[in-house]
């Protein structure tokens, strides 16, 4: 008899898909692509497979990642020429709080600008070796940390934003 092993509290796309049984759901990429959504929230309960829908879009698209063309080559969306043309080709933003634990609100901030400092530390050297980027944006990179002021949190998310499309605007073609 086969065992078919089901991951259970497992979000990461390419630990599941290499070593469990996946469930094809690839195609919401062209889908979601083709959408033109400028925003997109992803309200479901609770072990829905948000997150790892999330992680299978970062895996997708990001190039941060070598090589994660294979984790797509037999799954539905590599039928999708197009689409395909674009693995691998973009900054993402991958934020994730399903891992946040239910204390106190002082010590989910404290989680939240963790989170967010990771990130920040993804791009950073991108963004301070970039020329695109001026001097005063580079000192509002330096005070990103795990101990930022609130305000400093609250503006950082959309800050990264506007600093990866100076940086990468030749990506607005592609939409």
């Amino acid at each position: 008899k086969t065992r078919i092993m089901f991951p259970q509290g497992r979000n990461d796309f390419k630990e599941i898909v290499t070593n469990y049984y996946y469930i094809d759901k690839t195609l919401f990429i062209q889908e979601w692509w083709y959408s033109s959504d400028f925003i997109s929230l992803f309200a479901r309960p609770r072990c829905f497979g948000k997150t790892l829908c999330m992680s299978c879009v970062d895996y997708f698209f990001s190039d941060r990642y070598y090589n994660t063309r294979n984790l797509f080559e037999n799954l539905e969306i590599s039928k999708c020429h197009e689409i395909m043309k674009l693995q691998g080709q973009f900054p993402v933003i991958f934020l994730s709080f399903s891992d946040l634990m239910n204390d106190d609100p002082i010590t989910v901030i404290k989680q939240i600008k963790y989170k967010i400092w990771q990130v920040y530390l993804t791009f950073k050297d991108r963004l301070k070796k970039s020329d695109k980027i001026d001097d005063s944006e580079k000192s509002f990179i330096d005070l990103i940390s795990y101990e930022m002021d609130d305000m400093i949190a609250v503006i950082s998310i959309q800050s990264l934003c506007i600093f990866l499309n100076k940086i990468y605007v030749k990506y607005l073609e592609f939409r």
